[in-house]
Protein backbone atom coordinates (compact mmCIF):
# COMPACT_ATOMS: atom_id res chain seq x y z
CA UNK A 1 0.00 0.00 0.00
CA UNK A 2 1.29 3.76 -1.10
CA UNK A 3 1.12 6.21 1.58
CA UNK A 4 1.19 10.03 0.78
CA UNK A 5 3.84 12.71 3.05
CA UNK A 6 1.83 13.62 6.00
CA UNK A 7 2.25 14.13 9.77
CA UNK A 8 1.49 14.52 13.83
CA UNK A 9 2.83 17.69 15.81
CA UNK A 10 4.69 14.88 17.57
CA UNK A 11 6.38 14.06 14.46
CA UNK A 12 7.38 18.08 13.94
CA UNK A 13 8.70 17.50 16.94
CA UNK A 14 11.19 15.15 15.42
CA UNK A 15 11.67 16.78 12.26
CA UNK A 16 12.69 20.18 14.21
CA UNK A 17 15.43 17.49 16.30
CA UNK A 18 16.75 16.44 12.44
CA UNK A 19 17.68 19.41 11.38
CA UNK A 20 19.08 20.66 14.81
CA UNK A 21 21.54 17.75 14.27
CA UNK A 22 20.37 15.38 17.33
CA UNK A 23 19.13 12.77 15.14
CA UNK A 24 21.39 11.16 13.51
CA UNK A 25 20.46 8.88 10.38
CA UNK A 26 22.36 6.05 9.01
CA UNK A 27 23.57 5.74 5.67
CA UNK A 28 24.15 9.67 4.81
CA UNK A 29 27.25 11.39 6.90
CA UNK A 30 25.71 15.01 5.95
CA UNK A 31 22.49 14.29 7.31
CA UNK A 32 23.79 15.58 10.71
CA UNK A 33 24.14 18.96 9.36
CA UNK A 34 22.19 20.56 7.22
CA UNK A 35 24.40 21.27 3.60
CA UNK A 36 25.98 24.72 3.17
CA UNK A 37 24.80 25.16 -0.70
CA UNK A 38 22.38 24.84 -2.87
CA UNK A 39 22.96 22.97 -5.74
CA UNK A 40 22.67 19.33 -7.35
CA UNK A 41 25.12 16.58 -5.56
CA UNK A 42 25.39 13.57 -7.98
CA UNK A 43 27.70 10.81 -7.10
CA UNK A 44 26.99 6.99 -7.79
CA UNK A 45 25.02 5.52 -4.73
CA UNK A 46 26.77 2.24 -2.43
CA UNK A 47 23.91 0.63 -1.45
CA UNK A 48 21.79 -1.84 -3.24
CA UNK A 49 18.55 -0.02 -2.88
CA UNK A 50 19.58 2.86 -4.98
CA UNK A 51 21.28 0.81 -7.59
CA UNK A 52 18.51 -0.45 -8.29
CA UNK A 53 16.05 2.23 -7.99
CA UNK A 54 18.53 4.22 -10.87
CA UNK A 55 18.39 0.54 -12.91
CA UNK A 56 14.61 1.01 -13.07
CA UNK A 57 13.73 4.28 -13.53
CA UNK A 58 15.21 5.43 -16.96
CA UNK A 59 16.85 8.83 -17.77
CA UNK A 60 17.49 8.81 -13.30
CA UNK A 61 20.34 10.21 -11.52
CA UNK A 62 20.58 9.41 -7.55
CA UNK A 63 21.89 13.04 -5.78
CA UNK A 64 23.16 12.84 -2.25
CA UNK A 65 21.35 16.05 -0.88
CA UNK A 66 17.48 14.57 -2.30
CA UNK A 67 19.10 11.11 -0.37
CA UNK A 68 19.25 13.44 3.39
CA UNK A 69 15.65 14.75 2.68
CA UNK A 70 14.72 11.45 2.38
CA UNK A 71 16.56 10.00 5.63
CA UNK A 72 15.32 12.91 7.33
CA UNK A 73 11.72 11.75 6.38
CA UNK A 74 12.38 8.19 7.44
CA UNK A 75 13.90 9.42 10.77
CA UNK A 76 11.04 11.83 11.49
CA UNK A 77 8.04 8.86 11.39
CA UNK A 78 8.35 7.89 14.42
CA UNK A 79 5.44 5.34 14.28
CA UNK A 80 4.82 2.60 11.67
CA UNK A 81 1.76 4.34 10.23
CA UNK A 82 2.53 7.65 11.04
CA UNK A 83 1.84 10.21 7.94
CA UNK A 84 3.85 12.70 7.21
CA UNK A 85 2.80 16.31 5.23
CA UNK A 86 4.76 17.79 1.84
CA UNK A 87 5.48 20.33 3.83
CA UNK A 88 7.47 18.72 6.51
CA UNK A 89 9.36 17.04 2.93
CA UNK A 90 9.97 20.31 1.83
CA UNK A 91 11.45 21.52 4.93
CA UNK A 92 13.67 18.55 5.09
CA UNK A 93 14.77 19.47 1.31
CA UNK A 94 15.60 23.13 1.96
CA UNK A 95 17.48 21.83 4.82
CA UNK A 96 19.59 19.27 2.52
CA UNK A 97 20.00 21.84 -0.25
CA UNK A 98 18.54 20.37 -2.83
CA UNK A 99 17.20 22.81 -5.30
CA UNK A 100 14.04 21.01 -6.89
CA UNK A 101 10.58 20.67 -7.09
CA UNK A 102 10.59 17.06 -4.91
CA UNK A 103 8.11 14.90 -4.34
CA UNK A 104 8.48 12.49 -1.66
CA UNK A 105 6.24 9.37 -1.13
CA UNK A 106 6.21 6.43 1.83
CA UNK A 107 5.18 3.04 1.51
CA UNK A 108 5.09 0.55 4.59
CA UNK A 109 5.33 -3.34 2.97
CA UNK A 110 6.64 -6.83 5.07
CA UNK A 111 9.85 -6.15 3.22
CA UNK A 112 9.98 -6.32 -0.71
CA UNK A 113 11.02 -4.17 -3.28
CA UNK A 114 8.09 -1.51 -3.35
CA UNK A 115 6.66 -1.51 -7.12
CA UNK A 116 3.98 0.23 -6.52
CA UNK A 117 6.02 3.08 -5.07
CA UNK A 118 8.56 2.88 -7.77
CA UNK A 119 6.18 2.91 -10.60
CA UNK A 120 5.13 6.68 -9.21
CA UNK A 121 8.57 7.77 -10.06
CA UNK A 122 8.51 7.41 -13.52
CA UNK A 123 5.30 9.79 -13.46
CA UNK A 124 7.10 12.65 -11.78
CA UNK A 125 9.56 13.64 -15.13
CA UNK A 126 6.77 14.81 -16.95
CA UNK A 127 8.83 17.00 -20.02
CA UNK A 128 11.36 17.41 -18.54
CA UNK A 129 14.61 15.23 -19.80
CA UNK A 130 15.56 13.51 -16.66
CA UNK A 131 14.18 12.63 -12.75
CA UNK A 132 16.40 12.71 -10.00
CA UNK A 133 15.39 9.82 -7.44
CA UNK A 134 16.56 8.50 -3.79
CA UNK A 135 15.34 6.01 -1.95
CA UNK A 136 15.75 4.59 1.78
CA UNK A 137 14.14 2.20 4.28
CA UNK A 138 13.56 1.43 7.64
CA UNK A 139 12.64 -1.90 9.40
CA UNK A 140 9.80 -1.32 12.29
CA UNK A 141 9.93 -3.03 15.56
CA UNK A 142 6.30 -4.56 14.30
CA UNK A 143 8.39 -6.78 11.35
CA UNK A 144 7.15 -3.98 8.55
CA UNK A 145 9.45 -2.10 6.64
CA UNK A 146 8.98 1.77 5.70
CA UNK A 147 9.82 2.53 2.29
CA UNK A 148 10.65 6.47 1.36
CA UNK A 149 10.85 7.62 -2.29
CA UNK A 150 11.62 11.10 -3.67
CA UNK A 151 11.93 12.04 -7.13
CA UNK A 152 11.89 15.59 -8.36
CA UNK A 153 12.07 16.07 -12.42
CA UNK A 154 15.44 18.00 -13.99
CA UNK A 155 14.68 20.91 -15.62
CA UNK A 156 18.28 22.16 -16.29
CA UNK A 157 21.51 23.36 -13.82
CA UNK A 158 22.00 25.98 -11.58
CA UNK A 159 25.14 27.47 -10.01
CA UNK A 160 26.09 26.62 -6.81
CA UNK A 161 24.47 29.29 -4.15
CA UNK A 162 25.09 29.86 -0.61
CA UNK A 163 22.36 28.01 1.19
CA UNK A 164 22.96 30.10 4.37
CA UNK A 165 23.21 34.29 3.81
CA UNK A 166 24.55 36.68 5.61
CA UNK A 167 21.90 39.63 6.58
CA UNK A 168 22.02 42.20 3.71
CA UNK A 169 24.03 40.19 1.29
CA UNK A 170 23.10 39.81 -2.23
CA UNK A 171 22.70 36.72 -3.67
CA UNK A 172 23.95 35.43 -6.93
CA UNK A 173 21.91 33.44 -9.15
CA UNK A 174 22.41 31.76 -12.63
CA UNK A 175 20.20 28.38 -14.38
CA UNK A 176 20.39 27.16 -17.33
CA UNK A 177 17.56 25.56 -19.17
CA UNK A 178 16.81 24.59 -22.61
CA UNK A 179 14.63 25.77 -24.99
CA UNK A 180 12.86 28.00 -22.68
CA UNK A 181 11.27 31.33 -24.02
CA UNK A 182 10.41 33.06 -20.58
CA UNK A 183 11.59 32.56 -17.11
CA UNK A 184 10.54 34.60 -14.02
CA UNK A 185 12.06 34.20 -10.24
CA UNK A 186 9.35 34.70 -7.29
CA UNK A 187 11.17 35.58 -3.87
CA UNK A 188 9.06 35.13 -0.59
CA UNK A 189 10.31 36.73 2.00
CA UNK A 190 9.61 35.75 6.06
CA UNK A 191 7.00 38.12 6.19
CA UNK A 192 5.80 40.80 3.12
CA UNK A 193 4.90 40.57 -0.20
CA UNK A 194 6.63 38.09 -2.92
CA UNK A 195 8.68 39.79 -5.14
CA UNK A 196 8.89 38.88 -8.64
CA UNK A 197 11.84 39.33 -11.57
CA UNK A 198 12.48 37.92 -14.88
CA UNK A 199 15.29 35.56 -15.67
CA UNK A 200 17.61 35.12 -18.50
CA UNK A 201 18.85 31.23 -18.69
CA UNK A 202 22.34 31.04 -18.96
CA UNK A 203 22.78 34.64 -17.50
CA UNK A 204 24.15 35.79 -14.24
CA UNK A 205 21.69 37.77 -11.86
CA UNK A 206 22.20 39.49 -8.24
CA UNK A 207 19.39 39.48 -6.30
CA UNK A 208 19.86 41.85 -2.99
CA UNK A 209 16.51 42.12 -1.11
CA UNK A 210 17.29 39.73 1.78
CA UNK A 211 17.42 42.56 4.63
CA UNK A 212 14.95 40.56 7.34
CA UNK A 213 16.19 37.36 8.90
CA UNK A 214 14.59 34.15 8.37
CA UNK A 215 13.50 31.67 5.38
CA UNK A 216 13.48 32.69 1.83
CA UNK A 217 11.16 30.76 -0.81
CA UNK A 218 12.97 31.18 -3.90
CA UNK A 219 10.65 29.83 -6.92
CA UNK A 220 12.26 29.77 -11.23
CA UNK A 221 9.48 29.27 -13.09
CA UNK A 222 8.67 28.47 -16.76
CA UNK A 223 6.44 31.53 -18.17
CA UNK A 224 6.70 30.66 -22.31
CA UNK A 225 3.17 30.19 -23.14
CA UNK A 226 0.91 31.51 -20.25
CA UNK A 227 2.57 28.18 -18.68
CA UNK A 228 3.22 28.83 -14.70
CA UNK A 229 5.69 25.53 -14.15
CA UNK A 230 8.46 25.35 -11.88
CA UNK A 231 11.19 24.18 -12.62
CA UNK A 232 13.50 24.86 -9.52
CA UNK A 233 12.50 25.82 -5.34
CA UNK A 234 14.56 26.22 -2.86
CA UNK A 235 15.29 27.67 0.07
CA UNK A 236 17.68 30.22 1.81
CA UNK A 237 18.53 31.09 5.38
CA UNK A 238 18.97 34.51 6.16
CA UNK A 239 20.71 35.58 8.96
CA UNK A 240 23.84 37.05 10.52
CA UNK A 241 25.66 36.29 13.69
CA UNK A 242 24.63 37.82 17.09
CA UNK A 243 27.40 40.27 18.15
CA UNK A 244 28.71 39.15 21.62
CA UNK A 245 27.72 41.51 23.90
CA UNK A 246 29.24 42.67 26.77
CA UNK A 247 28.94 45.46 29.67
CA UNK A 248 27.54 48.94 28.20
CA UNK A 249 29.79 51.40 29.14
CA UNK A 250 28.78 54.62 30.95
CA UNK A 251 31.68 56.36 30.49
CA UNK A 252 31.50 57.19 26.86
CA UNK A 253 32.20 60.71 26.05
CA UNK A 254 28.66 62.92 24.37
CA UNK A 255 29.03 62.95 20.10
CA UNK A 256 29.03 66.21 19.26
CA UNK A 257 26.67 66.23 15.76
CA UNK A 258 28.32 68.99 14.43
CA UNK A 259 31.86 68.19 14.52
CA UNK A 260 30.69 64.51 13.80
CA UNK A 261 28.85 65.67 10.52
CA UNK A 262 32.15 67.29 8.93
CA UNK A 263 34.17 64.08 10.01
CA UNK A 264 31.44 62.23 7.94
CA UNK A 265 31.73 64.25 4.65
CA UNK A 266 35.76 63.63 5.37
CA UNK A 267 34.83 59.88 5.76
CA UNK A 268 32.94 58.92 2.89
CA UNK A 269 35.21 61.14 0.13
CA UNK A 270 38.23 59.17 1.71
CA UNK A 271 36.57 55.77 0.65
CA UNK A 272 35.49 57.18 -2.32
CA UNK A 273 38.64 58.06 -3.78
CA UNK A 274 40.20 54.30 -2.48
CA UNK A 275 37.77 53.18 -4.51
CA UNK A 276 38.70 55.23 -7.77
CA UNK A 277 35.66 57.74 -7.34
CA UNK A 278 35.17 61.25 -7.85
CA UNK A 279 34.62 62.79 -4.06
CA UNK A 280 31.17 64.52 -3.47
CA UNK A 281 30.19 67.94 -2.96
CA UNK A 282 28.59 69.26 0.23
CA UNK A 283 24.83 69.76 -1.13
CA UNK A 284 23.70 72.66 1.54
CA UNK A 285 19.97 72.93 0.83
CA UNK A 286 19.42 69.14 1.47
CA UNK A 287 21.18 69.21 4.64
CA UNK A 288 18.03 70.47 6.85
CA UNK A 289 16.07 68.03 5.78
CA UNK A 290 18.54 65.66 6.22
CA UNK A 291 18.91 66.83 9.83
CA UNK A 292 15.43 66.59 10.30
CA UNK A 293 14.79 63.34 9.47
CA UNK A 294 17.65 62.23 11.88
CA UNK A 295 16.19 64.08 14.45
CA UNK A 296 12.68 62.12 13.53
CA UNK A 297 14.83 59.33 14.16
CA UNK A 298 16.61 60.17 17.29
CA UNK A 299 13.55 60.97 18.87
CA UNK A 300 11.74 57.89 17.99
CA UNK A 301 14.73 55.31 18.23
CA UNK A 302 14.18 53.85 14.79
CA UNK A 303 16.49 53.44 12.06
CA UNK A 304 14.33 53.85 9.35
CA UNK A 305 14.01 55.77 6.12
CA UNK A 306 10.09 56.25 6.64
CA UNK A 307 9.06 57.07 10.02
CA UNK A 308 5.03 57.96 10.97
CA UNK A 309 5.12 61.51 10.63
CA UNK A 310 8.15 62.05 8.75
CA UNK A 311 7.79 61.14 5.06
CA UNK A 312 11.71 61.22 4.29
CA UNK A 313 13.79 63.44 2.95
CA UNK A 314 13.26 62.63 -0.77
CA UNK A 315 9.95 62.87 -0.52
CA UNK A 316 10.17 66.70 1.81
CA UNK A 317 12.81 67.66 -1.13
CA UNK A 318 10.55 66.84 -3.79
CA UNK A 319 7.56 68.94 -2.45
CA UNK A 320 9.97 72.27 -1.50
CA UNK A 321 12.68 71.89 -4.40
CA UNK A 322 12.63 72.10 -8.24
CA UNK A 323 13.94 70.22 -10.53
CA UNK A 324 13.49 66.81 -8.67
CA UNK A 325 16.94 65.21 -7.53
CA UNK A 326 17.81 61.44 -7.36
CA UNK A 327 17.85 60.14 -3.95
CA UNK A 328 20.26 57.15 -2.78
CA UNK A 329 20.01 57.15 1.07
CA UNK A 330 21.54 55.34 4.01
CA UNK A 331 20.67 55.89 7.69
CA UNK A 332 22.56 54.14 10.84
CA UNK A 333 22.81 54.71 14.46
CA UNK A 334 25.81 54.52 16.53
CA UNK A 335 27.82 55.94 19.57
CA UNK A 336 30.10 57.82 17.27
CA UNK A 337 30.18 59.00 13.75
CA UNK A 338 32.91 56.24 12.78
CA UNK A 339 31.33 53.46 14.23
CA UNK A 340 27.61 54.64 12.57
CA UNK A 341 29.93 54.71 9.52
CA UNK A 342 31.84 51.21 9.94
CA UNK A 343 28.07 50.01 10.40
CA UNK A 344 26.84 50.92 7.01
CA UNK A 345 30.27 50.09 5.44
CA UNK A 346 29.81 46.69 6.36
CA UNK A 347 27.01 45.72 4.72
CA UNK A 348 27.47 45.07 0.83
CA UNK A 349 24.22 47.15 0.04
CA UNK A 350 24.39 49.88 2.05
CA UNK A 351 28.21 49.82 0.48
CA UNK A 352 26.90 50.19 -2.83
CA UNK A 353 24.94 52.97 -1.76
CA UNK A 354 28.41 55.20 -0.87
CA UNK A 355 29.93 54.16 -3.53
CA UNK A 356 27.33 55.51 -6.24
CA UNK A 357 29.11 55.75 -9.35
CA UNK A 358 26.32 57.94 -11.00
CA UNK A 359 26.14 60.24 -7.33
CA UNK A 360 27.35 63.83 -7.66
CA UNK A 361 26.38 65.47 -4.38
CA UNK A 362 25.96 64.59 -0.52
CA UNK A 363 24.47 65.54 2.07
CA UNK A 364 24.57 64.52 5.44
CA UNK A 365 22.65 64.97 8.65
CA UNK A 366 23.28 63.75 12.08
CA UNK A 367 21.10 63.96 15.62
CA UNK A 368 21.79 63.22 19.30
CA UNK A 369 19.25 60.62 20.62
CA UNK A 370 17.52 62.44 23.45
CA UNK A 371 18.29 60.32 26.65
CA UNK A 372 19.72 60.62 29.89
CA UNK A 373 19.70 57.14 31.43
CA UNK A 374 22.12 55.98 29.15
CA UNK A 375 24.71 57.29 26.56
CA UNK A 376 22.97 59.01 24.00
CA UNK A 377 23.32 57.73 20.49
CA UNK A 378 24.03 59.39 16.82
CA UNK A 379 21.23 59.02 14.20
CA UNK A 380 23.11 59.62 10.62
CA UNK A 381 21.35 60.23 7.67
CA UNK A 382 23.18 60.17 3.98
CA UNK A 383 21.61 61.56 1.09
CA UNK A 384 24.30 60.55 -1.86
CA UNK A 385 22.14 63.06 -4.90
CA UNK A 386 21.96 62.84 -8.57
CA UNK A 387 21.15 66.28 -10.46
CA UNK A 388 19.58 64.81 -14.32
CA UNK A 389 18.34 68.30 -15.28
CA UNK A 390 20.05 70.51 -13.06
CA UNK A 391 20.56 71.18 -9.07
CA UNK A 392 17.34 71.83 -7.55
CA UNK A 393 16.28 75.74 -6.20
CA UNK A 394 14.32 76.02 -3.62
CA UNK A 395 10.36 76.75 -4.38
CA UNK A 396 9.17 80.09 -2.66
CA UNK A 397 6.86 79.18 0.14
CA UNK A 398 3.57 79.90 -1.65
CA UNK A 399 3.87 77.70 -4.77
CA UNK A 400 4.84 74.73 -2.39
Amino acid sequence: MVRRVACTQAMWLVLVCFLSGCLKPTGVEEATERSPEVRYRYDAPTDRWNKRLLDEVASSRWDRGLQIAVEGVLSASTRPATRIPPSAARVLASGAGYPGYAAFAQERNGGAWPTDLVAQSLLRKGRAPEVDVAIGQRKNADGTTLWVLAAAPKWGEIDPLPRDLRLDNPLPLRVDVPNVQSLAIYIAPPNGPVRTFSLTSGRLRWFDYFHVPGPYRLEVVDTSDGRAEVLFLFSVFVDVEPPTLGSLPTDLPRADPLSSTERLYDAVNILRVDAGLDPLQRFGLFEPLAREHAAWMAQQGIVAHRISGAPGVARRAADQFRPRARHTENVAAAYTAEEALQVVWDSPGHRRNLLCERCSHIAIGVALEPVLDRPPRLFVVWELLEFPIGEPRALPAYAR
